[in-house]
């Protein structure tokens, strides 16, 4: 049975190319083309619109920032943090502060101090929103923090960065918390944590984690 035209705009890429593969006429290939077509033309749309809107409120000197929520929230709607809501809301929330402070440390420290900050500040965040690299946010905040800390800002504008991160907060905490609340409800970060062994560590994309 072909789905509605609004229930295929909701999905997945990889899952209307699957729909396309399995469709047995070419009227049903050209329904989910379509769907596909239009979907994207409407997310290029909101980009615009979306970065635009944020840029013109927070300023210019921010505009990289709102690229990243707007990639952040569209990551969000289908992939968690894999821990239970409060955590991966604290997850969130940690994981913006790095993008925040981090860039705008590291134009006012010394040069002896940026390799161990980035260091840390890399891994830090790549463990915490990481638990399945296959599922890419491995690949969008490590593309945040690069962008960002190439796009640094002090003083005012630094401000203004942070209202615009709180902003995103409320923003993708809000779809984080309608799209995934019922999810890995017994799941503690600090679970996460205890079954962190180096010794028996298996190298997964960015972050490495235990085997299972």
């Amino acid at each position: 049975m072909k789905m509605k035209f609004y229930d295929a705009l909701q999905m997945d890429p990889a899952i209307l190319k699957r729909q396309i593969a399995a469709c047995s006429t070419k009227q049903e290939k050209a329904y989910y083309w379509a769907a596909m077509a239009v979907r994207s033309v409407l997310i290029v749309a909101f980009a615009i619109l979306f970065i635009s809107l944020l840029s013109g409120i927070f300023g210019s000197d921010n505009t990289p920032m709102a690229v990243a929520l707007f990639c952040m929230m569209l990551g969000i709607r289908f992939v968690n943090f894999e821990y239970c809501i409060r955590d991966s809301l604290l997850t969130l929330a940690a994981a913006l502060a790095i993008l925040v402070l981090v860039p705008g440390a590291a134009v006012v420290l010394p040069p002896i101090f940026l390799i161990p900050l980035h260091f840390v500040s890399f891994f830090a965040l790549l463990c915490i929103t990481t638990q399945r690299p296959e599922m890419g946010n491995g690949g969008l905040y490590s593309f945040a923090y690069i962008y960002l800390t190439g796009n640094p800002v002090v003083g005012e504008a630094l401000i203004r960065r942070g209202l615009l991160a709180l902003a995103g907060y409320l923003l993708c905490g809000a779809i984080l918390f309608a799209k995934h609340r019922e999810q890995h409800k017994t799941t503690r970060f600090h679970h996460v944590v205890r079954k962190f062994e180096l010794s028996k560590q298996s190298v997964c994309g960015s972050c490495a984690w235990p085997s299972e």
